[in-house]
């Protein structure tokens, strides 16, 4: 009884949030009966129907089991949801044509600035996030740089920046009005810290998150491998 209720719900309530945005929550009042009257009483709920996006990982997993509950003045408990979600099981169709990295230093602790060259198979649309990873190992911040300063000829294409340590990770928001280019490569270069000690040089790759997702596609060459070590300067010779 409760399920086909809800059903008749959500299908009335589609219809008006089709048109709306991303972020949108529509309310519709359906007689709902329970188990816990006579049959015929009829107990009205109010269900809403709430769509929101969020962004598939970038490869393949389990899928989740989602939950739903509410607080505050009153409080709905915790119960699973039907269906489950985020297994990303269908691959991006769409990757890059140009992945080339640069690096400036090999010197343990040293400054090393990245220069990164992309090109998408597609544009890549305002809104979208544009991620560099395995970019681990580096000695610049703890956990998070929020924002991440980049330089470059395509850095004004990109409103939000950070680096991510723990994950080894880069985002890139694309800004308002702004696209990756298909037709054009794209240069940014950030300027990291080398690890302190040696480590085997990695791997970045690079991908995109959005309405046009493009998959993990790896760059032509390994970096922060940090082999070379700062010349040790002798002491003062004693005076007197």
């Amino acid at each position: 009884g409760g399920c086909s209720g809800a059903t008749t719900s959500t299908s009335g309530a589609t219809t008006s949030t089709s048109q709306a945005t991303t972020s949108t929550a529509t309310t519709t009042t359906t007689p709902i009966p329970t188990t816990t009257v006579p049959p015929t009483t009829l107990i009205p709920l109010n269900r809403s129907q709430v769509r929101f996006t969020l962004i598939n990982p970038l490869a393949a997993q389990p899928t989740a089991n989602v939950s739903a509950g509410a607080t505050g003045p009153t409080n709905v408990g915790v119960r699973a949801v039907e269906g489950s979600v985020f297994g990303a099981s269908i691959a991006a169709n769409l990757n890059w044509t140009t992945a080339v990295v640069n690096e400036t230093s090999t010197t343990q602790g040293g400054a090393n600035t990245l220069t990164f060259v992309f090109r998408p198979q597609a544009s890549v649309p305002a809104g979208s996030h544009v991620i560099i990873g395995n970019l681990t190992g580096t000695g610049t911040h703890p956990t998070i740089y929020d924002p991440f300063v980049i330089a470059g000829p395509s850095a004004g294409l990109f409103s939000a920046k950070a680096f991510y340590n723990s994950l080894g990770q880069m985002y890139l928001t694309v800004g308002a009005g702004k696209t990756v280019s298909s037709t054009t490569d794209c240069i940014v270069s950030v300027v990291f810290t080398n690890p302190a000690w040696p480590q085997t040089a990695v791997l970045p790759w690079i991908a995109a998150l959005g309405d046009i997702p493009l998959g993990k596609f790896y760059f032509n060459r390994t970096v922060l491998g940090a082999t070379s070590v700062l010349p040790r300067v002798p002491p003062p010779a004693p005076t007197g």
